[in-house]
């Protein structure tokens, strides 16, 4: 989105699973970034966990997902996303049962946020993480 003057943008899910209504929400980034960080996320207990990622450039973008665990690093996927696309990992595939962060960089600037759903998706959250260009301090 852009505008000629400031504007406030949020990107809000509702769904209905069969238990009831639940929802998340979380504001927009103010611009694209090498780098974003994840501090919370979890595979344990049932929980769902989600990487959206979003490629807002003209050409293809080479993302690598890293992952910080209690045991340590571990190596996540590289997604290669289309110019103007958006790509989902399911975190849950890559790393079952297991507390989480998670960092995303690509080869150029990224869009991200991490979503993550409980009790059959009864309840959500989702946030956009610490966005940072590589050249900042």
């Amino acid at each position: 989105m852009t505008a000629n003057q400031g504007v406030i943008c949020e990107r809000s899910m509702y769904w209905n699973n069969g238990t009831g209504k639940a929802g998340h929400d979380t504001i927009g980034v103010t611009a694209p970034a090498d780098n974003c960080y994840m501090a919370e996320g979890t595979t344990l207990y049932g929980f769902e966990t989600y990487v959206l990622i979003a490629n807002p450039n003209g050409e293809e973008n080479i993302v690598n997902v890293f992952y910080a665990t209690p045991h340590g690093q571990e190596i996540g996927p590289q997604v290669i996303i289309p110019p103007w696309s958006r790509a989902t990992v399911n975190v849950n595939n890559d790393l079952p049962n297991s507390d989480v962060s998670i960092q995303v960089s690509g080869n150029l600037k990224i869009v991200a946020e991490r979503a993550m759903y409980w009790h059959n998706r009864g309840g959500g959250t989702d946030s956009i993480g610490y966005m940072e260009n590589s050249n900042e301090p």
